[in-house]
């Protein structure tokens, strides 16, 4: 009788062993799942995230090549206007232009200085998404 007995605690205490081992390997299978849900929640926002910064990198380049053309064309508009100020204070001006030529090529420059500053507030807004897309990413 002390033998089943201690036969039957034995069973007893493997019954409790097993069942602290699967109830561990249920919390870990249940730490694994979650883990692996973040994962690929983490995983696609990290795709978001890049593409994001892809549209924003192409976007800059953008601006920048726009901003790189205005400036080539403002840099000319202003030879022409300083060549056209140089002319009218020479005393025989060799190329002079009509009011309407000249108020021509100033509406022009102007027109170049709105659109430069156009791309320089469209590469702020960039800069600002790139930074707030760097911010989400860290948290």
């Amino acid at each position: 009788l002390s033998e089943t007995t201690e036969e039957l605690s034995l069973a007893n205490a493997r019954v409790a062993d097993r069942e602290n081992v699967l109830a561990t390997a249920t919390s870990e299978r249940t730490a694994l799942s979650r883990a692996m849900e973040q994962n690929a929640a983490l995983k696609d926002q990290l795709t978001h995230l890049q593409n994001a910064l892809a549209i924003s990198k192409q976007a800059n380049e953008e601006a920048d090549a726009e901003l790189a053309e205005l400036r080539s064309k403002t840099n000319e508009e202003k030879q022409i206007v300083a060549h056209v100020s140089d002319s009218n204070q020479q005393a025989a001006p060799s190329f002079v232009l009509c009011d309407d030529e000249k108020k021509r090529l100033e509406s022009a420059l102007e027109i170049e200085r709105k659109i430069a500053s156009d791309a320089h507030l469209k590469i702020a807004l960039l800069e600002t998404e790139i930074a707030d897309l760097r911010l989400k990413s860290v948290s």
